[in-house]
């Protein structure tokens, strides 16, 4: 999107926010005091023109959302997209930040408020920064704390850099330093009634087939399971069918840089009753679950066809998800990777 035009969104955007704002100020505003009421960043918006770039600075690392040609994207990250609905409300919300208080110019005090250097060893504020082409800063903000007490639409603790005076805001502006902060989190969302089969191949070769039960309501059953033997729990054949129901990311890499070892993840394969399969693979790093995704169209049973639905769902799968793996909640994934005798009873 031209600079321009996010410019032009911004200023309609920021008068709207800033109208929803004043009328809540009105009903909760404090005592006016020195400097209460203008702009933490006045003429932010004037200098928008050349932005391509948001960066936030933390203890823990840099993180930067850049404009690229194919839009905007984490640097760090590969440039995995980043909304531009995430870019600009980042850009609104500090815009319509609006000085409140004066607070301390002490640097020792400036950990109370969470807005001491943010590249300081155990900090915990954050650095967010507009930069241009060329990396110059355009605007800069040391985000704090939340400050408690100033009405009811939030308010935090900021300091500008290179400034001693801190001050007390309103409005918030979220300053995420996690990947998860920036993108789209949802992967798939297949809910687990719209399955036909589940097929788990394990390493080693081991493979389990999973198909709806129609003795139970929502149940599902183990071809495999030899005769006679009992499940310990039929809940967790329920749970590997709703892996694929709101999983979503808490990181990711790049594919190419970081490859599955070979032979050592657990594949599962997902096939819906329109014909849309969906290869989850599953690998351990470090006590976290990291997966693959790729999605086809498997044929239908009579006629051999691709279901339209399915070629269409698969292709948006794939467009996300294709040369990316993703670290996951461990407790959505783990149980695909459950083998037979884990799940007889004894």
């Amino acid at each position: 999107m031209a600079v321009r035009s996010f410019l032009i969104l911004c200023v309609v955007s920021l008068a709207m926010l800033a109208a929803a704002i004043a009328a809540v100020v009105r009903q909760d505003r404090p005592e006016s005091v020195a400097g209460s009421g203008e702009p933490m960043l006045p003429h932010l918006l004037e200098r928008l023109d050349g932005l391509s770039a948001i960066q936030v600075v933390s203890a823990s690392g840099t993180l930067t959302a850049e404009l690229t040609e194919g839009g905007w994207g984490l640097k760090e990250r590969g440039h995995y997209p980043v909304p531009f609905e995430t870019v600009r409300e980042k850009v609104l919300r500090l815009a319509a930040l609006e000085k409140v208080e004066p607070k301390t110019t002490r640097a020792d005090r400036y950990p109370r408020l969470g807005v001491e250097d943010p590249t300081g060893a155990g900090a915990k504020s954050r650095e967010l920064r507009l930069l241009n082409a060329n990396d110059e800063v355009l605007a800069a903000l040391i985000i704090g704390k939340p400050a408690f007490g100033i009405g009811g639409e939030g308010a935090l603790y900021v300091r500008l850099p290179g400034e001693e005076r801190a001050w007390a805001v309103r409005g918030s502006v979220d300053a995420g330093t996690e990947a998860r902060e920036w993108v789209d989190r949802t992967l798939t969302d297949i809910a687990a009634e719209s399955l036909a089969s589940i097929t788990l191949t394990h390493p080693g070769g081991e493979t389990l087939t999973l198909v709806p039960d129609p003795a139970t309501e929502g149940g599902w059953r183990i071809k495999e399971l030899p005769a006679g033997a009992q499940l310990k729990s039929a809940e967790e054949l329920g749970a590997m069918a709703r892996a694929l129901s709101g999983l979503t990311l808490d990181d990711l890499r790049s594919a190419t840089e970081t490859p599955f070892a070979a032979g050592e993840a657990t594949r599962a394969r997902f096939v819906t009753r329109d014909g849309l399969a969906v290869t989850l693979e599953v690998e351990t790093r470090d006590e976290e679950r990291w997966v693959r995704l790729e999605a086809a169209v498997a044929p239908g049973p009579d006629s051999g066809t691709d279901s339209s639905a399915a070629t269409a769902a698969a292709e948006r799968i794939n467009q996300r998800t294709r040369g990316w793996i993703y670290r996951v909640p461990t407790w959505k994934v783990a149980t695909l990777e459950r083998r037979l005798s884990d799940l007889i009873a004894p």
